[in-house]
């Protein structure tokens, strides 16, 4: 894995956090579940896109050679 794509995901990793912090606080001031459930979805979401980026760029790279 390139330096780049694992800091980006460390970066995903942050950003994550700061949603799921965000999310335990909208549960805190009394927001419906389906709000927390949408952000869930968003998340997993997120993560997969990110995942299969990460994968695409390493199968591009091993063609290369």
């Amino acid at each position: 894995m390139k330096h780049e794509e694992l800091f980006n995901l460390c970066l995903l990793k942050v950003r994550l956090g700061e949603e799921l912090d965000r999310a335990i606080e909208a549960k805190d001031d009394g927001m419906y579940i389906d709000t927390l459930l949408a952000a869930d979805v968003a998340l997993i979401l997120r993560i997969t896109r990110e995942k299969n980026r990460v994968k695409r760029g390493e199968e591009d790279e091993q063609d290369g050679y």
